[in-house]
């Protein structure tokens, strides 16, 4: 499996490269043939099965992150990427102010398409993509009492995560992890009976909030 996608992807590298030295038709032409664009069929479509661990700062907690997909297409002209992440639901436990037990559901929504670079070196990828993610809380109990945030609490803006690193892609199921250092933004729309923004805020938003994004290949060249 691992040879056919290594000899599939060379084939694919040999043939743009032969049409960066040859634009247009193989035949003699009298007009010389713009370079067409680059279309959507030029793109390689990767998938990883995506899980991780994101420590909260102020907390000094970690959210366990269930596992999701990641699916993208690697432009192979420019290494261009764009990728849409989708996570299922989290479920976190907190000890706030060193005594009190805060359990809630997380879940992290994009905003618009992951960006960045790619440049494939098989059977490895060095990444640099950069992820908008809204963090929208539910479910939230203080001791086993529920605290009513609201269907609406979420950060007010998306935190921007960085992926930069190494990606193992083949074989098919092998497995990388990448460290990231993220902000929480403040939060805004929580709570139904008062206003609880600035207690979330205080608790949860700030810097050096850090990521471990584990990435498993699912595949390399899907259909």
């Amino acid at each position: 499996m691992a040879m056919a996608l290594r000899n599939a992807f060379c084939g694919v590298a040999v043939a743009f490269s032969l049409l960066s030295a040859f634009p247009g038709s193989a035949a003699p032409a009298p007009v010389p043939q713009p370079v067409a664009p680059v279309s959507a069929a030029a793109k390689l479509k990767v998938s990883f099965f995506v899980d991780g661990r994101s420590t909260v700062a102020k907390l000094g907690s970690d959210i366990v992150l269930n596992e999701g997909t990641f699916d993208a297409g690697i432009d192979v002209a420019d290494n261009s990427i764009e990728g849409t992440l989708a996570l299922p639901p989290s479920s976190a436990y907190f000890v706030v102010f060193r005594f009190m037990p805060v359990t809630n559901t997380t879940e992290f929504v994009q905003d618009g398409l992951a960006t960045g670079k790619v440049v494939v070196t098989l059977p490895d990828a060095q990444a640099d993509i950069t992820l908008k993610l809204y963090i929208v809380l539910r479910d939230v109990r203080q001791d086993g009492v529920p605290l009513n945030v609201g269907a609406n609490c979420r950060t007010a803006t998306p935190a921007v995560i960085r992926i930069n690193g190494p990606i193992k892609l083949l074989p098919e199921g092998s497995v990388s992890e990448i460290p990231s250092t993220y902000e929480i933004p403040p939060f805004s729309g929580c709570g139904v009976t008062e206003d609880l923004d600035p207690l979330l805020t205080g608790l949860v938003s700030g810097p050096g909030n850090t990521l471990v994004t584990k990435l498993r290949v699912r595949c390399i060249g899907c259909p």
